[in-house]
């Protein structure tokens, strides 16, 4: 019986623990800026301020201040198209509205183009 409480507990700690409570390697706010959507459906965004989304690529660099977005294997594990639709369809109500916007997002070293900052979450 004990174990039965701790499993339930520990998925209810699962089911209300809020994004910032994942490992990102970066987490920015701002407002929403430049957005550049590419050909294959994936986007890249910047925040007005130009803050570095993740601390990995060089600081000021265009890897460390556009969030990359794709449901390829080069964007954010396990992100699908519609994620991607859904993503782009919320920062662009962000920007058109001018709220502030969290970005959650990983380093991701690994990136066949080169070390970039993919996103993996958004909240405003």
């Amino acid at each position: 019986m004990p174990c039965k409480r701790i499993a339930s507990m520990v998925l209810g700690l699962t089911l209300i623990l809020p994004v910032g409570a994942w490992a990102w390697d970066g987490i920015t706010s701002g407002t929403v800026g430049r957005i550049q959507q590419y050909s294959d459906g994936s986007f890249v965004f910047q925040l007005t301020s130009l803050a570095a989304l993740c601390p990995g690529p060089a600081p000021g660099s265009w890897s460390a201040v556009n969030g990359f977005v794709s449901a390829g294997p080069s964007g954010y594990p396990g992100m699908t198209a519609d994620g991607v639709k859904a993503m782009l369809a919320n920062l662009l109500a962000a920007k058109l509205s001018g709220r502030a916007v969290v970005v959650y997002a990983n380093n991701n070293p690994t990136n066949p183009t080169g070390n970039s900052c993919v996103v993996g979450a958004i909240d405003f």
